[in-house]
C-alpha cells in the first residue's frame, strides 16, 4: 500500500513539474463587415463594405506623398506617378486619378532638384497634439523631413506642391464624429 501511495505521489508531482503540451492556436477567419449605416445619415459616405486595398507597389520614378492627419483633418497617402496618375488613400479607400501635369511637371522637377531628400534641412515646430499634422515625401527611396514644419525655401516649396495637389484631389478632409467629410 505505502508504495503505491509513493507512486502515485510520486507521479502527481511529475506531473505538476511538466508543462503541459504547447498548442498553435488557429486565428479566427477574417470578416467582412456588412452592416449598412442608417440611410439618413449624410455623414457616412455610400459604398459597399470591402476590405481596405492596399496601394499598388511604389517604382522609383514615383513620389509618395504622405500626411498623417490630426483628430480633426483626415491623413492621406498619395502615390504620384510622372504621368500625372496618381494612386491615392485616405480611411483605407484605395482610389485612382490623375493630378494635373503641371504641378506633376513641378513637383518631379522639384524633387530631382532637392535630391537625395533625406538631407534636405528640415524646420523644427512645436505642434498642438489636436490639430498638428506632418507631411513627408519620399522619391528615389529617400523621404524628407517634415515639411510643414518649414526648413529652408525647398521644403517650403515642396509642401506648397504637395498641398496643391492634395487639395486638387479633394484629400485631407474634415472629420466630424469620427468620419471623414467631403
Amino acid at each position: 500500500m505505502t508504495t503505491i501511495l509513493v507512486g502515485l505521489v510520486f507521479t502527481s508531482l511529475i506531473a505538476q513539474a511538466t508543462p503541459p503540451p504547447v498548442s498553435t492556436p488557429v486565428a479566427p477567419a477574417p470578416t467582412v463587415s456588412t452592416t449598412t449605416p442608417a440611410a439618413d445619415d449624410p455623414l457616412v459616405r455610400r459604398g459597399p463594405a470591402t476590405a481596405p486595398r492596399l496601394l499598388p507597389p511604389m517604382r522609383p520614378t514615383d513620389a509618395l506623398i504622405r500626411n498623417s492627419g490630426s483628430t480633426n483633418t483626415a491623413g492621406y497617402t498619395i502615390v504620384v506617378h510622372p504621368d500625372a496618375t496618381v494612386d491615392m488613400t485616405t480611411d483605407g479607400d484605395v482610389t485612382h486619378g490623375t493630378a494635373g501635369h503641371a504641378q506633376v511637371d513641378w513637383l518631379f522637377r522639384k524633387l530631382r532638384a532637392a535630391a537625395p531628400l533625406d538631407a534636405m534641412s528640415g524646420g523644427r515646430c512645436m505642434k498642438s497634439a489636436s490639430f498638428g499634422s506632418s507631411t513627408t515625401m519620399t522619391y528615389d527611396g529617400k523621404t524628407s523631413p517634415d515639411l510643414t514644419c518649414g526648413g529652408d525655401a525647398m521644403a517650403r516649396e515642396l509642401d506648397r506642391t504637395a498641398s496643391v495637389i492634395a487639395t486638387q484631389l479633394g484629400m485631407g478632409g474634415i472629420r466630424s464624429r469620427g468620419r471623414l467629410l467631403r
